[in-house]
């Protein structure tokens, strides 16, 4: 009896501990496309749910509305059909009649009409569908309407026809089309008399049409897959399923209603991309953007950059009992990083074997495994091949979940070999006497052969993944930023080999600018296409971490250097001409030396990783991204140097500024227009060089405001064609080329 009272008392916990909205961030990060906390004109047209007071009748309310009901989303969802149209967007009808309506012949009159085409019907402006003036609510024709109570007042829709191979000659067909219309053969046409006197019929299609006056008024939808495979068994998937809208498809442009209806469908979290109604682009550029360079805060409080987990990169979080929990990998090769496993030889520490034995009763010894362990103290115990011997399971120390004691062998599904595995405690779950083992928040029972028991409690394979925090929409406008930017400082490079006024020590300066910048950006474009190797990865990240660190150092170069000819001829604003070889040399040490001497510092770092160095700032270059893989190691070793360049520019800039105000003022009466004119010129390309655009990035990292990060990157992703703009479209450049 006691056993009873736990387990209801378990259930009805389950069943309040409803999914939060940051939790399915973490699991599927699609922010822009199903979240009411932007409710702009351009977020709703790409929006994917809704938020208003409509979204419970229809079950389709965004996970953070304030209208959202778990038993609405749930239980009226399919009430009304999403139904496709011709020429308009998909949208909800209702095409039933209510349970307890009496008139059989209204309601086979509601049921017989078809919106979707009035092809075969005899009277196809009868059964068109009509939109309540009070309910807002579009049903499939009017009788639909009348058996729902709500004809009162009504909105006919439009016809739209379609007729196949008009002759060239009517020259108003659809007059013609008005006077010669025939149902004919189940079919619609235009009559037509050819010279022999012979009729002909010109098939043509009818279609309903949402009037203007209704465009606001309809409730638009999209087809998807809303429940799971008959096959599925893990029934807290299926009802989170059941319980919420936030579509996602996959690459065959499939749609799911929510990534649950996709897992529970055997989709990975990893072939699913988020999906929207307004925006729909050819292929996907993954979670790589422009804003990674600065995510160096998170509100989560994670560690790691581009996600919005709080779990560490060897776990995963449980959003059932809110969480982090270590996992095993389904091959005794792989170790599991950053949301996935991967071979441990693609992993960047060091593995050394000392065999142990676990000890096991004498009934199962022959099922033992030898157990490695790495430097980190962490045993490595993986399944066995043969599908049919026991499971002994890693310890890991350092995660959350800590797993310790010995494993007890069982005969085990070939699914449960395969799948990524999770620990639960003793606590966590409950065994019954058929053997089987039931998790009161998954609402999830495991038979016998899905879970492995030792002391300490049971693995089972995990319904849950870690999720990631950026937009794809980012990832397009960063894509487009720098594909101009790329465009234009090659412009830029080209014009500076052929012009020779471009080729002085300021025109150099801007040049190694150029290069930097391009070869930083090609680097990142590369990040966001390509699914290298560990090693390649690697080599990747710190190419990109050299040329961005390189292109900082050019732009304190060319401040210091605008700085310092301007300093020597307060009398005149012009940049010193003549052959400065060694001048070019030495800032050229300064701006490619100084880089290289940091990527080895950090390559270093990273690969001895010494414990006198907090984990938190070890940079664990290409692990998850081709890119630092800690928040603080990349505040530490990348933004904190940006700030003080950026710090000295600024120094530099108004110190430059206040050279150029003084000389005006001593020179005014000899001062012209266009030399008031060109000094402002001179400030434009000044605040342009000294990168103050980058510091929205600082700031956007700090603040977590999706705004500033859209700045940021349209900012700095085009700071190639500021340059462009600045100093190659000039008259004087343009007259050589």
């Amino acid at each position: 009896m006691l056993v009873l009272k736990a387990t209801l008392l378990n259930a009805i916990v389950v069943l309040s501990l409803a999914l939060e909205y940051s939790e399915l961030r973490i699991l599927k990060d699609c922010h822009v496309y199903d979240s009411c906390e932007t409710n702009d004109t351009a977020t709703y047209n790409f929006r994917n749910c809704e938020c208003d007071a409509l979204c419970p009748l229809y079950a389709d309310c965004c996970l953070d509305s304030k209208y959202y009901s778990e038993y609405d989303q749930r239980t009226r969802f399919g009430d009304d059909e999403c139904v496709s149209l011709k020429r308009d967007r998909d949208v909800y009808m209702k095409k039933t009649c209510p349970k307890g309506w009496e008139d059989s012949e209204v309601e086979k009159l509601c049921q017989k009409g078809s919106p979707e085409s009035s092809q075969g019907q005899h009277d196809p402006v009868g059964n068109l569908p009509v939109t309540s003036k009070y309910s807002n609510i579009t049903y499939a024709n009017y009788y639909c309407a009348v058996c729902n109570n709500d004809s009162q007042a009504l909105n006919m829709w439009d016809t739209g026809w379609e007729c196949n191979d008009i002759p060239g000659e009517i020259k108003d067909f659809k007059a013609y089309a008005k006077e010669n219309l025939v149902y004919k053969d189940e079919k619609w046409g235009v009559l037509l008399h050819n010279d022999n006197g012979d009729n002909i019929i010109i098939n043509c299609t009818v279609y309903p049409k949402i009037p203007e006056i209704l465009k606001s008024s309809v409730r638009n939808c999209t087809k998807m897959i809303h429940s799971c495979s008959g096959s599925w068994t893990d029934m807290a998937v299926e009802k989170t399923c059941r319980s919420y809208s936030s579509p996602v498809k996959d690459s065959n442009n499939t749609i799911y209603r929510n990534i649950h209806c996709a897992i529970c469908n055997y989709l990975t979290v990893h072939e699913t991309f988020c999906y929207s109604y307004g925006l729909e682009p050819r292929f996907q550029l993954g979670d790589f953007d422009f804003t990674i360079l600065f995510d160096i805060g998170d509100s989560s409080g994670s560690n790691i950059v581009g996600s919005v987990s709080p779990c560490e990169r060897t776990e995963i979080w449980d959003p059932f009992f809110r969480k982090c929990r270590s996992v095993v990998c389904p091959k005794p090769s792989q170790v599991y990083r950053w949301n996935k496993c991967i071979e441990a030889s693609d992993v960047n520490t060091t593995l050394s074997t000392k065999p142990s034995m676990t000890s096991l009763p004498s009934t199962v010894e022959d099922n033992l495994t030898t157990t490695p362990s790495d430097d980190t103290g962490n045993a490595i115990i993986f399944p066995t091949d043969n599908d049919n011997n026991g499971i002994i399971f890693p310890t890991d120390s350092n995660n959350s979940s800590t797993i310790t004691g010995t494993a007890v062998a069982s005969n085990v599904s070939s699914e449960f070999l395969a799948c990524h595995k999770i620990h639960l405690s003793n606590d966590e779950f409950s065994i019954f006497g058929n053997g089987t083992v039931y998790v009161y928040n998954y609402s999830k029972l495991y038979e016998p052969d899905e879970y492995q028991l030792d002391k300490n409690g049971v693995y089972v394979c995990t319904p849950v993944v870690a999720g990631e925090k950026f937009s794809p929409v980012i990832a397009w406008v960063s894509l487009v930023g720098m594909g101009v930017s790329c465009i234009c400082m090659t412009c830029h490079l080209v014009a500076f080999l052929l012009v020779p006024e471009l080729r002085n020590i300021s025109g150099k300066n801007i040049a190694s600018l150029c290069l930097s910048l391009l070869v930083s950006n090609a680097t990142f474009i590369i990040n966001m296409f390509v699914d290298p190797n560990a090693v390649a990865c690697l080599v990747l990240a710190a190419a990109m971490y050299f040329f961005f660190l390189s292109s900082f150092c050019w732009m304190n170069v060319t401040a210091f250097d605008i700085w310092y000819t301007f300093r020597l001829t307060k009398t005149e604003l012009r940049v010193t001409g003549g052959n400065q070889w060694r001048k070019f040399l030495a800032y050229s040490l300064y701006s490619w030396v100084l880089p290289g001497v940091a990527v080895a510092s950090v390559i270093v770092i990273d690969t001895v990783r010494p414990e006198s160095i907090p984990k938190d700032f070890l940079p664990y270059l290409g692990e998850r991204w081709c890119w630092f893989g800690h928040r603080k190691a990349l505040l530490v070793f990348f933004a904190l140097p940006m700030t003080i360049l950026i710090i000295l520019n600024c120094a530099f800039f108004i110190s430059t500024a206040r050279i150029i105000t003084e000389t005006t003022l001593a020179s005014a009466n000899n001062t012209s227009s266009s030399h008031h004119k060109s000094k402002y010129k001179i400030h434009l390309r000044l605040a342009v060089l000294m990168g103050f655009t980058w510091l929205s990035g600082t700031l956007a990292g700090y603040l977590q405001l999706e705004a500033l990060w859209y700045v940021f990157v349209v900012l700095t992703t085009l700071q190639g064609a500021f340059i462009f703009i600045a100093f190659t479209c000039r008259r004087k450049v343009w007259r050589v080329m």
